[in-house]
C-alpha cells in the first residue's frame, strides 16, 4: 500500500507540473481542481507501472529528493510542449506590429495576460487543433511512455539537454517568421508603395494614411492566409509527443 501511495505521488507530481506550465491546461478557464484531479487521475492509471528509486519508502530525505526531480522533470517536458504557443505569441506580436494594431490588446484566458487580436486568434487554433488531432490522447501515451526512459526520481539533467532546449528555441523563432511571412511580405509592399508617394507627393503625410490601407490589407492577408498558418501550428503540433518523449530520455541522460 505505502509503494503504491509514494508511486501515486511520484505520477501526481510530475503531471501536475506539466500540465502547471501546458497552457491548454493551465489557463484561468481551465478549473485548478479539475487540473489536480486530472493529475490524480493520472496517478491512479500510471502509478501501478512506475519503478521507485532504492530507499525512497524507507528514508523522507529520498522521498522528497524524488518528487522535487519529478516537479523539476513535469516543468521541463511541460515547458518543451508550451513552446509552439511561444511561437504562436512571436508571430501574433508581429503581424500586429505590422498591421498597426499594437493598442487594440485585450485579456487572453489562455495565456493569462493581454494580447492582440491575431495573437488571440492564433492562440485559440492552437489549442482547437491540439484538440481536433487528439493530441491531449497522444500526450497522455507519451507522458506513460516517460517513464520507461525516465524513471521516477532519477533526473540527471546535462549539457544533452541544454542542447536540446536551445535547439528548440531556435525552432520556435523559425516557426514564427513563417507564420507570420505573408503579413510581413504585405507590410513591405505597402510601405515601398507609401515610400514611393511620399517622394511624389511630399505635402502627404505617409504616416497617418497608410494606417487605414496597412490594417485592411493585413487584416485581409492575415485571413486568407490562417490556414497556411495552421499548417505550419500543425506540424509542430504532430512532434509534441515525440518531443516530449525526448526530453525525457535527455533528463536521465545526465551530462
Amino acid at each position: 500500500m505505502a509503494e503504491w501511495l509514494v508511486a501515486w505521488m511520484a505520477v501526481f507530481v510530475r503531471a501536475g507540473a506539466l500540465l502547471t506550465v501546458f497552457p491548454v491546461f493551465a489557463g484561468r478557464n481551465f478549473p485548478r481542481t479539475m487540473r489536480l484531479g486530472l493529475a490524480g487521475m493520472m496517478g491512479v492509471l500510471i502509478g501501478p507501472w512506475v519503478v521507485l528509486p532504492a530507499g525512497v519508502l524507507t528514508h523522507l530525505s529520498t522521498l522528497v529528493l524524488m518528487l522535487l526531480a519529478e516537479m523539476a522533470a513535469g516543468l521541463v517536458m511541460g515547458f518543451i510542449c508550451r513552446m509552439v504557443f511561444f511561437a504562436i505569441e512571436i508571430a501574433g506580436g508581429i503581424m500586429t506590429h505590422e498591421m498597426a494594431l499594437s493598442m487594440a490588446a485585450s485579456f487572453n484566458p489562455l495565456s493569462e495576460h493581454r494580447a492582440e487580436a491575431p495573437t488571440m486568434i492564433l492562440y485559440y487554433l492552437g489549442a482547437v487543433l491540439f484538440f481536433a488531432l487528439d493530441m491531449h490522447h497522444w500526450m497522455l501515451a507519451a507522458f506513460q511512455q516517460s517513464y520507461q526512459v525516465l524513471p521516477a526520481g532519477l533526473m540527471k539533467p546535462g549539457e544533452p539537454l541544454l542542447r536540446h532546449v536551445l535547439g528548440q528555441t531556435s525552432r520556435i523563432f523559425l516557426l514564427a517568421l513563417q507564420m507570420a511571412a505573408p503579413v510581413l511580405a504585405i507590410a513591405f509592399l505597402i510601405t515601398l508603395l507609401f515610400t514611393i508617394l511620399g517622394r511624389a507627393l511630399p505635402q502627404m503625410n505617409v504616416l497617418t494614411d497608410s494606417f487605414p490601407i496597412r490594417i485592411m490589407a493585413g487584416l485581409a492577408g492575415f485571413g486568407l492566409t490562417l490556414s497556411i498558418m495552421a499548417q505550419h501550428v500543425l506540424n509542430y503540433l504532430r512532434r509534441l509527443p515525440e518531443d516530449l518523449l525526448r526530453v525525457a530520455q535527455l533528463l536521465g541522460m545526465g551530462g
